[in-house]
């Protein structure tokens, strides 16, 4: 399951440099890139301070974005930010595990946010300055990029630590959602009273709030073999993948769509029986499996549309995201680099990866939906030849994937070091306890709504900048991406 809070100390070494910058005016042979659209919008994030939240930031600073930065220690947030070279990033105290979205405390937030001018038609407010309150930053956002939560591989999954993992991710979710919901509640609200009012004016377009979050392709469980898993998979039954359904049900809920059934009771409890509607989606996902492996619709994502309160989800399962500033591979470096690199448990399981800057490249995109201005051809189209509007759930892994065994291959070749020493399951188990189907335990899984999006890939085989470290592997990344990852979504 990917880590999307892996902490990063230190001063943000960006990779923004290969993102596409903003396009100019005269500048019409390019699709608009992501940056145009969220450059006039009030973006907040949690989990800023994480491996893929800091280089979030670093995209967004680089526009005239509004930045709110929802941290659980706000003091290191800011000198992860210092306002003197982020002066549009605000930042908010905000603990995921421990954060509640009472409903009286939201009515007053989402009053608070309307009085001091965040929102409407889009610029969402942009010049109202930073609340205080985390609710407030949230009711005044035009975009939630959701990425807070401890760290999955950062101990053993005593009771106390299923807890947290869980109230980190479902819990701060969920309050999230509900202060969005709210705010896309009260704008609608406030069109209706505009257009009923007697204003000879047409009202303002319908704001759109967006929600991108984070999940992880421990939704599908442990599945051996030479079993492509797409969106429309249904989930596996184990803690990690209760933990995901919980996960994305929480994001979901927001724009009233249909969710996952959620298995598990995320506190390592057994899973609850499988319901008729589950068994269902298992028998079709096998069956479609059998013929070629892929989506038999392009919705089966799993909803996330606007609903009814003008709120559009994003759901991302991301896979092992690799970069050697933090995360799984900046773990693995220092023992390949001392020759001591191997495959656990003999790497037979698949190991479903994704780079950083692809991870960077679809949330951006995801959060800016069809670019103002792009046509068909340059958004991309969905099934039925429109514009791609990006809603619901998406695989976010390269679609090179391989076996954990050529992965760490792949690894010692990139660093010129032999790979020699496995560490048998039976030791990663006594060490790690449960945990240690993280690296024991994977899946086959497939970008199938990316790929027919016609994301373009900065990294979709082994061996690009990710598997370099520093300035080298950037380099790299930039060289072998070029324009990747923006032309046809």
């Amino acid at each position: 399951m990917a880590t999307p809070q892996a902490a990063s100390p230190g001063p943000v070494r960006s990779a923004a440099s290969s993102l596409p910058p903003a396009s100019t005016a005269a500048d019409t042979t390019v699709p608009p890139s992501p940056l145009d659209t969220l450059g006039s919008r009030h973006v907040v994030i949690t989990g800023a301070t994480g491996l893929i939240g800091r280089q979030l930031v670093a995209a967004l600073a680089a526009t005239p974005a509004t930045v709110t930065v929802l941290a659980r220690s706000p003091g290191a947030a800011r000198a992860s930010f210092p306002a003197a070279t982020h002066p549009r990033v605000a930042v908010v105290a905000y603990d995921a595990a421990t954060a509640t979205a009472p409903a009286a405390s939201v009515a007053r937030a989402v009053s608070a946010a309307a009085a001091r001018g965040g929102g409407g038609g889009g610029g969402g407010g942009g010049g109202a300055g930073p609340p205080g309150d985390w609710r407030a930053a949230v009711a005044a956002a035009d975009v939630v990029l959701n990425f807070a939560g401890e760290p999955i591989d950062g101990g053993r999954w005593t009771a106390a630590r299923k807890a947290t993992l869980t109230a980190g991710r479902v819990g701060g979710t969920a309050a999230v959602g509900a202060v969005l919901a709210a705010a896309a509640a009260a704008d609608a609200r406030r069109d209706v009273a505009a257009a009923g009012g007697g204003a000879t004016a047409a009202p303002p377009p319908r704001r759109e709030r967006v929600l991108v979050s984070a999940s992880a392709v421990g939704y599908y469980g442990a599945v051996e073999g030479d079993v492509g898993l797409t969106e429309a998979s249904p989930p596996g039954r184990d803690f990690l993948a209760g933990l995901a359904a919980a996960w994305e049900a929480a994001a979901l809920s927001v724009a009233g769509a249909p969710t996952a059934p959620n298995n598990s009771s995320g506190g390592g409890g057994p899973p609850a029986a499988e319901t008729a509607a589950q068994t269902s989606a298992r028998r079709r996902a096998a069956r479609t499996r059998a013929v070629g492996g892929g989506d038999d619709d392009d919705d089966g994502g799993g909803g996330g549309g606007g609903g009814g309160v003008g709120v559009r989800v994003v759901v991302l399962r991301l896979g092992v995201v690799l970069s050697a500033d933090g995360g799984a591979l900046a773990k693995m470096l220092p023992v390949f680099q001392r020759y001591a690199g191997g495959a656990p448990g003999g790497g037979g399981c698949w190991f479903s990866w994704v780079s950083l800057a692809d991870v960077v490249a679809v949330t951006l995109t995801a959060a800016a939906g069809t670019p103002p201005g792009a046509s068909s051809a340059a958004a991309g189209s969905g099934a039925a030849g429109g514009p791609c509007r990006w809603s619901g759930v998406y695989n976010v892994v390269a679609p090179g994937v391989v076996t954990l065994a050529s992965f760490c291959a792949a690894l010692g070749a990139a660093l010129g070091r032999p790979v020699w020493m496995p560490v048998p399951g039976g030791v990663m188990r006594a060490l790690m306890g449960e945990a240690a189907m993280l690296v024991l335990a994977g899946q086959k899984v497939l970008p199938s709504r990316l790929s027919r999006r016609g994301y373009v890939w900065r990294e979709g085989e082994l061996g690009g900048g990710a598997m370099r470290k520093g300035d080298e592997g950037r380099k790299a990344a930039e060289e072998e991406g070029g324009a990747g990852g923006w032309r046809g979504v």
